[in-house]
């Protein structure tokens, strides 16, 4: 479950990276842009703040964290009905359903996250191939050039022009 939900993960990045590419024209921009839509979506996963401390205005954003819905599949794959040995030096001693329940996390579904990072990834390819079907390269158009013979006469284009003038 582990190594599948983190290939879907990777895939969804894959198709974030797809839609970035496609949409930024400058090669140099990509690299730039990347990392702050990347912080968002981390920002919004559930790693550095709790689903209940994220502002109500931008509680929106946690659902379209791809990142979230990875780690909540992960959390609850490797706590759910875990028990933990705690020490008697040990101050607080939770177990693996406990730490669900700190997390809020205490209903996911594993199935269901994979199905939403599954069709996360169809969105993102679809739209990246959207992009690139509406920004399509435009490519220089070759046409025959006029060529003078040997003897000064002029000829147009066809087999026997050997040069060709580039046209946009």
């Amino acid at each position: 479950i582990f190594v599948g939900v983190m290939m879907l993960e990777n895939f969804c990045g894959i198709g974030l990276g797809m839609i970035l590419s496609a949409s930024i024209r400058a090669v140099e921009m990509a690299p730039q842009v990347a990392p702050a839509v990347v912080i968002l979506f981390l920002m919004f996963s559930g790693y550095f703040l709790n689903e209940d401390s994220v502002p109500i205005y931008m509680s929106w954003m946690k659902y379209i964290s791809f990142i979230r819905w990875a780690f909540q599949a992960l959390a609850a794959n490797e706590f759910r009905g875990a028990d933990f040995d705690c020490g008697e030096s040990d101050l607080i001693c939770f177990d693996g359903n406990e730490w669900l329940e700190r997390l809020n996390f205490e209903d996911v579904v594993i199935g269901t996250n994979c199905a939403i990072l599954a069709l996360t990834i169809a969105i993102f390819n679809v739209v990246a191939f959207m992009v690139l079907v509406y920004r399509k390269p435009k490519f220089l158009r070759i046409s025959a050039a006029e060529r003078v013979t040997s003897r000064g006469e002029a000829t147009e284009g066809g087999e026997q022009a050997l040069s060709f003038k580039v046209t946009v």
